[in-house]
């Protein structure tokens, strides 16, 4: 099997040199649920950040729930950041744990955020070639650049006060040790709670999109500066240099697949929404939703009639889950294996998305 990867410059390598904590002054200590999120924020808030990751190797987001390790992490971190409780119902509590002067972002529910739904995912017309400035002020999908451009230019500081500095969604702290004991699980599925976004059918997986990582990356500078007021200049040095990175890897992923071979893919699971909505390359069919639903005998019996009809290059499956149901195809299918969540470390947002971008060429290789 041959190996593809895209050759980047290596400048980002630098973001990890560059220091970020004073003489004297502690690391910030941070929570996030997922690696790729993790990444994100080290390459703006330095490697030297301590970097709790909720998600452990293998495991599903969509279940994740508190150890009491990490809960002790939550309750002496700077800062918890997570895409949500569409993604993760099971945190929904987690920031009730944080300390009074902690900061909370719940990157879903960021107004700049390019979000969109699990029954736009395949007809991506309006969406690949809208891409992000240095100042967000453009539009990539819906009105939410506009905003991430006011909030930036004029720094309102009361919509931070109101949800970052206060906590005063998260004064009642029995949740939080009722969370980290596993008592009070009870309301997973209640996504209703969100502010900024219909949430009606939400597709939670927004990290796999360059955009949005530029916008969390110049949200986290400015929060996490309002808490380190004297890194606030090296965080925002660290976001742009960041942001330029992401605009360069936008331009060299689209390049590489807009030169694949002909013909359709399919995915296993209904992940890549956003990827797909960036790069305008959509998959023909899916065959388990994105939240982790399995197909029903007549899916997998209309599967089976379109796989005769017309079969893929491939499908892309997600490493480590089960795929039993390929084996109700006509025939085995060509699979190529990704990973979708990345690894904390600087660069490792940047590995994430390269990786998909080799998987879908690798898909369309005879």
């Amino acid at each position: 099997m041959n190996t593809y990867r895209l050759t980047r410059p290596l400048s980002w390598l630098c973001l990890a040199a560059l220091p970020t904590t004073a003489i004297g002054q502690e690391p910030l200590r941070i929570v996030t649920d997922l690696p790729a999120v993790a990444s994100i924020a080290s390459s703006v808030l330095g490697a030297e950040t301590q970097v709790t990751v909720l998600l452990q190797p293998g495991g599903d987001p969509h279940g994740l729930s508190l150890k009491p390790s990490q809960a002790r992490a939550l309750s002496q971190a700077d800062g918890f950041l997570w895409l949500g409780s569409e993604m993760s119902p099971g945190l929904k509590q987690a920031s009730a744990l944080l300390p009074d002067t902690a900061v909370t972002m719940t990157l879903l529910d960021l107004p700049a955020s390019f979000i969109i739904e699990f029954e736009d995912e395949h007809g991506h017309d309006d969406h690949g070639d809208e891409h992000h400035d240095d100042e967000h002020g453009e539009k990539h999908g819906d009105e939410h650049g506009e905003e991430h451009a006011e909030e930036h230019s004029d720094h309102d500081d009361e919509h931070h006060d109101e949800k970052h500095a206060d906590h005063d969604d998260h004064d009642d702290k029995d949740h939080g040790e009722e969370h980290a004991e596993h008592e009070d699980h009870d309301d997973h599925g209640d996504h209703d709670d969100h502010a900024g976004h219909d949430h009606g059918n939400l597709d939670p997986h927004a990290w796999l999109d360059t955009v949005n990582a530029k916008i969390w990356a110049d949200e986290i500078a400015e929060h996490f500066g309002e808490i380190r007021p004297g890194s606030l200049e090296t965080f925002e040095a660290n976001a742009a240099a960041f942001s330029a990175e992401m605009t360069a890897l936008e331009a060299e992923i689209s390049e590489r697949l807009s030169a694949r071979g002909a013909g359709s893919y399919w995915v296993y699971h209904d992940g890549l929404g956003y990827f797909q909505a960036r790069f305008d390359i959509p998959s023909a069919e899916m065959i388990e939703e994105g939240d982790g639903r399995q197909p029903s005998a007549a899916d997998l019996k209309r599967l089976g009639e379109v796989y005769t009809e017309m079969p893929p290059a491939c499908v892309v499956t997600r490493a480590g889950l089960d795929h039993r149901a390929l084996s109700a195809l006509p025939e085995m299918p060509k699979t190529v294996d990704i990973d979708m969540f990345g690894t904390a470390e600087v660069g490792g947002f940047a590995s994430l998305m390269t990786g998909i971008a080799d998987a879908l060429v690798e898909c369309f290789e005879g």
